[in-house]
C-alpha cells in the first residue's frame, strides 16, 4: 500500500465480532482471502464502538501474532495481548476460514471460542 493512500476494505466480506463474543474490550473483523491478502490477518478495532470503522489495526494469523499494516494499534498493552491471546486460541480454525477450506461463516462464528475472563476477586 502507498504511504498516504487508504486501502479499500470491503466490509461486506468481514464477519464483525463483538466482546460478547470474543471477551475482548472491542470488535475484531475475520474475512476470507482477497487478492491483497497475502498473508492471513484478522483486523481489530481501536475503538469500543459497534460497526466497522478505519480505527483498526491487523493482526497475523500466526503462532506469535504481530501487529501489521493498518492503522497504528491504539489499544492498552494488556488490551494487545487479550487480542493476540484470542487470535491464538483460535488461530486453526482463523486460517481455514481465511483459506476458505471452510467457508459457512454462521459455523465459524458458532465455533470461535472467546478467551477466558480473569475470575472475580481472584487473579487468574
Amino acid at each position: 500500500m502507498t504511504p498516504g493512500k487508504k486501502q479499500r476494505v470491503d466490509t461486506f466480506s468481514l464477519a464483525h465480532i463483538g466482546p460478547k463474543d470474543t471477551n475482548l474490550p472491542v470488535y475484531v473483523y475475520i474475512g476470507v482471502r482477497t487478492r491483497q491478502g497475502k498473508e492471513p490477518v484478522v483486523r481489530v478495532s481501536n475503538s469500543r464502538k459497534a460497526g466497522y470503522n478505519e480505527d483498526h489495526f491487523c493482526l497475523t494469523i500466526t503462532d506469535n501474532p504481530q501487529v501489521v499494516r493498518g492503522a497504528k494499534c491504539k489499544l492498552s498493552k494488556a488490551g494487545l495481548e487479550k487480542a493476540v491471546e484470542w487470535v491464538k486460541l483460535n488461530k486453526r480454525l482463523l486460517l481455514k476460514y481465511w483459506r476458505q477450506e471452510e467457508t459457512d461463516t454462521l459455523t465459524v462464528l458458532e465455533n470461535l471460542k472467546p478467551i477466558e475472563l480473569p475470575k472475580k476477586g481472584g487473579r487468574r
